[in-house]
């Protein structure tokens, strides 16, 4: 069973997906196969970050409703070995009933498995995830995003997830 990662935030601009791509190229770069898989339905962003957006056929739409495997719909990041990727839908909600099952079948075919979370703690998806999940809370150093990221924080501990880690991202230190 591999590594289950939910990376998160409290809010958006604080650099959520950056660090799931660079989780997920590093993981690739030290011989770990990784699936990415973007949740964030309407404002997906990843597939142009990996830049696989003009080879993207399928999304996690479609392999929720049965219309295409896992297999068939992830891309592999060509230039990123190892990471392979699952965009978001264009429109529409996701199951979480249906993405927790999903969840159960990746990580029988893969070392890790990111989820990159919509920003504003989406509630009803982190009903998806199993208690051996791991999570990465994303923020800036100013009081509205650590703020809004200890609530987000706070919503997963109450899942009992593996560990719930803060990822403090954009620090400066002025010299």
């Amino acid at each position: 069973m591999g590594r289950l990662i939910a990376v998160t935030s409290g809010k958006g601009g604080v650099g959520k997906s950056s660090v799931s791509v660079h989780l997920a190229t590093a993981l690739g770069e030290l011989g770990h196969s990784v699936l990415l898989i973007d949740l964030d339905a309407g404002m997906r962003c990843l597939d142009i970050m990996l830049g696989v957006s003009d080879r993207l056929l399928f999304d996690l739409d479609d392999v929720l409703r049965g219309a295409q495997t896992v297999r068939d719909a992830v891309l592999t990041a060509e230039e990123r070995p190892g990471v392979s990727f699952l965009a978001a839908p264009l429109k529409g909600d996701i199951a979480p009933e249906r993405l927790a099952a999903l969840l159960n079948e990746a990580g029988d075919c893969y070392d890790f498995v990111l989820l990159d979370f919509p920003a504003g703690g989406v509630g009803k998806l982190y009903s998806a995830l199993p208690r051996y999940a791991e999570a990465l809370v994303v923020c800036n150093a100013d009081a509205v995003s650590v703020r809004d990221a200890a609530t987000v924080a706070r919503d997963l501990e109450q899942l009992r997830l593996l560990s719930v880690r803060l990822v403090l991202n954009r620090v400066s230190f002025d010299t």
